[in-house]
């Protein structure tokens, strides 16, 4: 018997473009959304006021169920690590490094 499957009853939102485009879960942003340093191990991803649908949940979103419309903002930054570390969790039985 393998795991149980995810409960998402507690999952208030799940934002994504849909399905719409053809494309799993993405949606094009512009090229100046992206920087990069090249030689310095450094990149962001500023996205801002981006047009999302809320499906509520993900069982919904994958059904292209109803949904709102939704705008999201998010920042990521990358930077070169100098040390690698390895995470397992047992109860999950989940392992990657780091």
């Amino acid at each position: 018997m393998g795991p149980a499957a995810p409960d998402f009853s507690n999952q208030v939102h799940d934002f994504d473009p849909g399905l719409d485009n053809g494309l799993f879960w993405t949606v094009p942003v512009s090229p100046g959304s992206v920087t990069a340093e090249p030689g310095s191990g450094k990149a962001s991803l500023v996205v801002s006021g981006l047009e999302m649908e809320d499906y509520g949940n993900v069982v919904n979103a994958l059904m292209d169920g109803p949904s709102k419309s939704a705008t999201v903002s998010f920042q990521v930054h990358w930077a070169r690590g100098d040390q690698r570390i390895k995470v397992r969790d047992q109860a999950t039985r989940l392992s990657f490094s780091k």
